[in-house]
C-alpha cells in the first residue's frame, strides 16, 4: 500500500510523511523509538516473502533463498538488540522464514534456542510453537507435531482456527498425540478436539472431558456440537 511504502522508508522523521500519517499516534511512537521502528520495518519487508498467493496461471515459486537470507538477518539482530520485546519477535521472524523456507531443522533449532524458554505469555510464544510443531511434522513425527498444535489450539485464541486444521493435517490418531500429554488438562484438551472433529455422535469425547476436567468451558461447546447432531437427526426424520 501507498502507507508501507512510506512507512518502509522512513527514517523517524514526521515532517516528511503525508498529513494523514503524521497525526498517527503509532507512527509517532516509531519515530521516538528507533529500535521499534528497525523491527516494524523488518517484518514488512518479511511479508511479501512470507504470503505469496498462489496463481495456476502463473505458478510462481517461493523465492526460498531470500526468506533464508531474513532467517539469518534476524538471528543477528536477535543478538544484537537488548530489548526482549523485540528478541522475542526477531526469533519468531527467523523461524518463520526458515519454515516457509523448507528449512525445517533451522526452524526448530531457533525456537529452541530463543522462543521456547523465554519467560512471560506472550502470544508470540504460540505463534513459534505452532511454527515447530509444523516442523516436527515435516520432519517425519505427527504425533507429537498433532501434541503441539493442540497446546497452540489451547494457548491462542487468536490462531485456535488455525492450529484445530493443523492439528487434522497431521493424520496423527488421537492416541499418537495422548502419549505426548502431560496432565490431566492437556488429555482434556486432545479428547476435546477430537470431539469437535467427529461427525457422528460421540459422548466419549464429551464424557473424557467431563472427567479430566469438569470446569472447563469447552464441556459446555461439546454439549451444544451433540444436541445439534441430535437435532439435525430428528429434523431429517421428520422430512
Amino acid at each position: 500500500s501507498a502507507t508501507d511504502v512510506k512507512l518502509l522508508a522512513f527514517t523517524g522523521n514526521t515532517s516528511a510523511l503525508p498529513d494523514s500519517l503524521q497525526r498517527n499516534t503509532f507512527v509517532q511512537a516509531l519515530a521516538k523509538k528507533k529500535e521499534l521502528l528497525q523491527y516494524y520495518q523488518f517484518a514488512k519487508a518479511c511479508e511479501p516473502l512470507a504470503n505469496v498467493a498462489f496463481d495456476l496461471w502463473d505458478p510462481k515459486p517461493r523465492d526460498t533463498a531470500a526468506m533464508q537470507n531474513k532467517a539469518e538477518e534476524a538471528l543477528k539482530l536477535v543478538s544484537t538488540t537488548k530489548d526482549d520485546f523485540l528478541k522475542l519477535r526477531y526469533a519468531y521472524q527467523a523461524a518463520r522464514m526458515s519454515h516457509y523456507a523448507g528449512n525445517y531443522p533451522a526452524c526448530k533449532s531457533t525456537y529452541e534456542q530463543y522462543i521456547k524458554n523465554v519467560k512471560g505469555n506472550s502470544p508470540v510464544k504460540g505463534w513459534g510453537l505452532a511454527l515447530y510443531a509444523g516442523a516436527v511434522r515435516k520432519t517425519g513425527n505427527p504425533g507429537q507435531s498433532a501434541y503441539l498444535f493442540s497446546k497452540v489450539f489451547n494457548s491462542n485464541p487468536e490462531r485456535r482456527n488455525q492450529a484445530y486444521r493443523n492439528y487434522y493435517y497431521t493424520g496423527a490418531p488421537a492416541d499418537a498425540a495422548l502419549k505426548y500429554a502431560k496432565g490431566d488438562a492437556e488429555v482434556a484438551n486432545i479428547w476435546a478436539i477430537n470431539g469437535f472433529g467427529n461427525y457422528d455422535y460421540d459422548l466419549n469425547s464429551l464424557n473424557k472431558v467431563y472427567q479430566l476436567e469438569p470446569k472447563s468451558v469447552i464441556n459446555g461447546v461439546l454439549l451444544l456440537r451433540e444436541v445439534n447432531k441430535l437435532e439435525e437427526a430428528l429434523i431429517k426424520s421428520s422430512d
